[in-house]
Parts: C-alpha cells; structure tokens; sequence
C-alpha cells in the first residue's frame, strides 16, 4: 500500500507539474489549454495562427503524400498504347508501348483528394475548405484554394496553382497566373506553385529530363518574384511531385487501400 502510494503521489505531481507548465504556456501565448496539450502530444498537429501556419502544413503534407504517390499515379494515366500509332512502322519501334499522363484537371482532383485525406488529422476540428477551380471576379479561376480559420478568428487562405511539368506554360504561369493574377489580383499574400514530374520538361524549347533542374529552376522565379516590388511581401512555396510512369511500380502495401 505505501508503494502505491508513493507511486500515486508522484503520478499525481508529474500531471501537476504538467497542468502548471500548459496553463503558463498557455496564458502566455494566447493559445487555448487544450491546443497546447495536443501541441505537446502531437508532432504532426499544426495549430492555425495565420496563413503562414497554413501554408507551411499545406506544404508539409504535399510533401509526405509523395512517399505514397509510388502507388497512385497509375491514375493519373492512361492505358497503354503505341509509342508510335502508324501501322507503317515495323520493329521495335512499331511494338513500343506507352502510358501518356491524363489532363490537369485528373492531376487537381489528386492533389485534392490527397489534401483532404491529409490535412483534418493535423488540424482536427479546424473545417478544411478545398475548392477545384471556384469562380472567382474577372472569371479568374484558382486550380485550388485552402482556407480555415485561424485561433485569432481570422480567415487564412492559401491559392494553389497546379501544372504537369511538360506543360509549355511552367516557363511563365508562376509569375503570371499564380502571383498576378491569383495573389496580387485578389489581395492575397500565401500561394504553393505545383508542379506533378512526368519526366520531362520544357526550358526555352530545350526538353530536360532533370527533376532537380526543375526544382532549382522553379526555386529562382521565387526569388525573382520577391526580389520585385510588387512581390517583396508575398509567401511562395513550390512543390514537385514525382508522378512519372514507371514500369517498375512497387507493389502495393499488404492492406494499402487501391
């Protein structure tokens, strides 16, 4: 009985310790108790001050869910077919097949239905809204928007613009679409460029095969745009997904829903 006790009464100083150091926490941040306990609990949980929380919890999940895109792209394209439709064609080159990527709006609806997977369980109880396209004044259309509300009572928003990475307007549509027609347009400070890897791009009509290339390419537009002074105060992030085709696909975990 007194080793119990002894056991409890430490138990029970720990959880005060714990009640004292949540609650200080807590009055001195502004942050209601129960969000500093998850906080504490949880290395996933994103707690939603601003857009800037927002937009780094958009970017952390696009990046996680390409651990697992492996396993989906083979949505994302076509059956297979010839590399080369003329009958003319004898060899190995007549017999080559291929798998050629789907339209963007496949791509949105993945990235989407990944948000949605995603995101509630770092934001529990937080309401996610994920829009394909909503419209929007001068028939502007945003590829995809994410908006909740911040602990201050505040809407946070955060535009995304997606393309597949062998589209000819990846040269210009960060800048163009993305920072001035959907942020500075809109008054809107927080956007992600997305970019889906199907194994190749274009720079200046040259064909590039490098996804880091990309990556890096896509990184100095960033800096060009912030450098500006029509951008110094906007919040980019981009994303590249690898999405290629491969033939050797993993198999699908035991259990991994299809």
């Amino acid at each position: 009985w007194e080793k119990q006790q002894s056991e409890a009464s430490q138990l029970l100083g720990v959880l005060g310790q714990r009640l004292t150091s949540e609650s200080s926490l807590s009055a001195a941040t502004g942050i209601p108790v129960e969000q500093v306990v998850r906080l504490l609990d949880d290395a996933d949980y994103r707690l939603i001050r601003s857009a800037d929380d927002l937009l780094k919890a958009v970017v952390h999940v696009l990046r996680q869910a390409e651990e697992g895109a492996p396993y989906d792209v083979s949505m994302l394209y076509g059956r297979s077919e010839p590399e080369n439709p003329d009958p003319g064609i004898k060899g190995k080159a007549g017999k080559k097949r291929v798998r050629r990527r789907l339209e963007e709006h496949a791509l949105q609806a993945y990235v989407r239905r990944r948000l949605e997977d995603m995101l509630p369980s770092r934001i529990p109880g937080i309401q996610i809204s994920i829009y394909r396209e909503p419209e929007v004044k001068y028939q502007r259309r945003f590829d995809l928007e994410v908006a909740a509300p911040t602990i201050n009572r505040q809407l946070a928003r955060i535009v995304v613009e997606i393309k597949w990475s062998d589209n000819k307007d990846i040269k210009n549509s960060l800048e163009n679409q993305l920072v001035r027609n959907y942020l500075i347009g809109h008054r809107l400070s927080h956007g992600i460029y997305l970019v889906g890897w199907c194994g190749a791009w274009s720079e200046t009509n040259k064909q590039r095969a490098e996804i880091q290339l990309l990556k890096s390419y896509l990184a100095d537009q960033v800096k060009s745009v912030n450098a500006s002074e029509e951008g110094k105060n906007l919040k980019l992030e981009t994303v590249v997904l690898d999405l290629r085709w491969r033939d050797d696909l993993p198999e699908q975990p035991v259990g991994a829903v299809q």
